[in-house]
């Protein structure tokens, strides 16, 4: 005869996979040793370089503290259905920039198909750097970019790390209940054309850096033939 803890677990695994709950165990937060070496060197360094044009003062004696892997909601998540990984890794880490015991903002680090870890840009978000410091090492750190928002998740349940989360989840509730409005909020998203803007104090991105000067670049370029163009003419 089955026990009744036996039918009770059965139930409760029914009731996950029919409500779409998450299903299967959380991966465990990791922060290898050559992320914190350049969220300590490289990493801080750009970010110093860089303070300027944040209009952010990283100058003097700034540390890189309380590093987090950072964590993405899986696609069977933000869609309707039974999910069997709610979040994964994005391959990415943050860390908040203090300098005593002023927290100044944040700054990136990641691994680009999976090598050598490298700086990933900053920010003078000192909210977020400073949620950072709440955030245990074995807690899980979710950024879900679209929305803006930063959550920490341990077992179930999972609290707002900022104002964009707070927009989805005022206080700390059972992840099955954030699913909900997450759901909801990128069936918006998917609505919506893909020009939309990006919710403010994100890090400044070395893709966008590159990019900005790949089109400085090209219009240089195309002014340097006009100008030739116009002698031989």
């Amino acid at each position: 005869m089955w026990s009744r803890t036996w039918l009770a677990t059965a139930a409760a695994l029914v009731t996950v996979v029919l409500t779409g709950g998450p299903a299967s165990a959380l991966p465990v937060p990791t922060v290898p040793e050559d992320v914190r070496a350049v969220s300590a060197g490289a990493g801080l360094r750009q970010a110093q370089a860089g303070a300027e044009g944040l209009g952010a003062d990283f100058s003097g004696d700034v540390r890189a503290e309380d590093v987090h892997e950072l964590f993405r909601f899986s696609m069977t998540f933000v869609d309707e259905g039974p999910v069997t990984e709610p979040v994964v890794s994005t391959g990415q880490w943050v860390a908040a920039l203090e300098r005593g015991d002023e927290v100044l903002g944040t700054l990136g680090v990641w691994r680009p198909d999976g090598g050598r870890a490298q700086p990933n840009g900053y920010s003078d978000d000192v909210a977020l750097g400073a949620a950072l410091g709440a955030v245990s090492a074995t807690e899980l750190l979710i950024h879900d970019a679209p929305n803006g928002a930063y959550y920490a998740l341990s077992g179930t349940t999972v609290r707002p790390l900022n104002d964009w989360a707070r927009k989805a989840l005022p206080g700390p509730a059972e992840l099955a209940e954030l699913r909900t409005t997450v759901v909801e909020q990128y069936d918006v998203l998917r609505s919506q054309p893909t020009d939309h803007a990006d919710p403010p104090a994100l890090p400044v991105s070395l893709l966008a850096m590159a990019l900005a000067v790949a089109i400085a670049g090209g219009l240089l370029a195309l002014e340097r033939r006009r100008r030739r163009s116009a002698l031989r003419s």
